[in-house]
């Protein structure tokens, strides 16, 4: 293996890192579900980050914040839906969502792991109207909550050290396997279910237009051609204008299948939504009854925090990550940007995710069948961003597996990248160990290259590893990344 000091090692990310005084990553609320009182439901869960100067907000019952660093928040709602039982096409109680339950009755938030090297935050919800109804609650949805009845969300928020988040949603019906997306077909038979628009919560005495940008207000970047086998590895672009008189625009025309939104707000860090590329539609939030600012706007909140709250567009997904007939589900991965090219940042982010590098074991391990023989199983888990390291290619010694870019379709080439990529080895011990962490011949320093911690995943302790590295797989002759993991106190069995 060569050199890393061969290796294009692309800073994309990491060399934008702040350091913030004082600050740590970690997460401050509930350790168990639980109701919260009132007075609690801001911030009841807050997040911070020791490598740049931004941090989350989970206020309940539906604002689960990205906040930047002069304070202004990014959110994306939570799942809505409508009951076709009682349907009148308007009113208060024609909306099913989790902000119609503002007494936080069915909401709850609480931190389910964290360790240095990642955050677990969950939320839970009732899609409710505003008298407390529960949509579909005469049918079963097999939900863990209610007895099974009725339209529940989950929502599982992986966070890490670099500010980026995947937000892996359920939403659980009796009516999931005729689902649709959200739109404006609501009327009875139609059932349809949203999973998030993108919207900025103002503080009290700021107006829309202190906080977001009008020329542009959001950047759009498609990955993928619209005929089969056109990728765009460094991405097409657009610039989208929300400005008086016209206001929202009608539609973002040809760049409808954009997969990626990057919001423009008056801030140096910038909220961005990635979403997977399968059947996605991107389409601006249309004015309603306020017309006085270019972007959709609601005031007179009863929380004493809210100035306002602004709907930018939405993201709607005719393709879901998985589907049942009580079940459907959706995963996005967002976080914030202070490039000055923010393609730069967002793209090879992007393509590790999206087409992530395929992890290869050495000859001589164990396959998960017990034979021998090069393990080449796809292992990527997308809804943690983290790559599942086979547990029995681990005999109490050190563990090597290479990171391979696949190019068999010759339109992939480019599009090969791994940014601060995570590995999870399940069965690890009881306790942290010391873990000596190589890429080719450097030895990483732990703390500053790479964090770990241990994980209690249903009596499983695994181990999770977040690496500090930004590399293009595209320009290393081989197309390949070595790793090597051991640990210095080997684990207990």
């Amino acid at each position: 293996m060569r050199s890393l000091s061969t290796f294009l090692v692309c800073w994309l990310i990491c060399t934008q890192f702040v350091p913030a005084q004082d600050r740590q990553f970690e997460a401050i609320g509930p350790l168990r579900e639980q109701r919260l009182p009132k007075k609690e439901l801001l911030g009841a869960v807050q997040v911070t980050f020791d490598l740049l100067p931004t941090s989350m907000s989970f206020d309940l019952p539906w604002h689960y914040c990205a906040v930047s660093e002069n304070g202004i928040k990014v959110a994306h709602f939570a799942a809505e839906t409508y009951d076709p039982r009682n349907w009148d096409g308007q009113g208060a109680d024609a909306s099913f969502e989790a902000g119609m339950d503002k007494e936080a009755r069915f909401a709850r938030v609480w931190i389910e792991h964290q360790s240095d090297a990642r955050i677990v935050v969950r939320v839970r919800y009732a899609l409710t109207n505003s008298k407390y109804e529960i949509a579909h609650d005469d049918l079963i949805s097999d939900s863990p909550f209610n007895d099974g009845k009725g339209d529940w969300g989950e929502e599982r928020f992986t966070i890490y050290p670099d500010g980026t988040y995947v937000r892996h949603m359920t939403i659980h019906s009796g009516l999931a396997g005729v689902s649709q997306p959200f739109g404006f077909y609501r009327e009875p038979p139609n059932v349809v279910h949203e999973f998030m628009e993108t919207i900025v919560i103002g503080p009290k005495g700021h107006t829309p237009l202190d906080d977001i940008e009008t020329s542009p207000t959001l950047t759009l970047f498609k990955m993928f051609g619209a005929e089969p086998g056109i990728v765009y590895p460094k991405g097409l672009h657009k610039d989208i204008d929300y400005k008086m008189p016209q206001g929202p625009p009608a539609h973002y025309g040809e760049f409808r299948d954009a997969n990626i939104m990057l919001l423009h707000s008056k801030s140096q860090y910038k909220s961005f939504t990635i979403g997977l590329p399968y059947g996605v539609n991107v389409s601006p939030y249309g004015w309603e009854a306020n017309h006085s600012y270019p972007v959709t706007t609601w005031t007179d909140y009863e929380e004493p925090s809210i100035g306002y709250v602004s709907a930018i567009g939405h993201m709607i997904n005719w393709w879901h990550y998985r589907r049942s007939e009580k079940a459907i589900e959706q995963v996005y991965l967002h976080g914030m940007t202070a490039a000055k090219m923010p393609g730069d940042d967002i793209l090879p982010l992007a393509w590790s995710w999206i087409s992530p590098p395929e992890l290869q074991m050495p000859d001589d391990e164990l396959s998960p069948n017990g034979s021998t023989g090069k393990y080449n199983q796809f292992t990527y888990d997308p809804t943690q961003r983290a790559y599942v390291i086979p547990r029995n290619s681990l005999s109490n010694g050190k563990i090597e597996f290479r990171l391979d870019a696949i190019y068999d379709d010759a339109h992939l080439m480019g599009t090969m990248w791994l940014v601060n990529p995570v590995f999870i080895i399940p069965q690890w011990a009881d306790r942290p160990s010391d873990i000596r962490l190589r890429i080719g011949d450097e030895d990483l320093q732990p703390g500053t290259d790479f964090r770990t911690g241990i994980e209690d995943k249903e009596g499983d302790k695994q181990l999770v590893i977040w690496v500090r590295r930004t590399i293009d797989l595209n320009s290393l002759e081989d197309h390949s990344v070595q790793f090597c993991l051991e640990p210095k106190l080997l684990p207990s069995n």
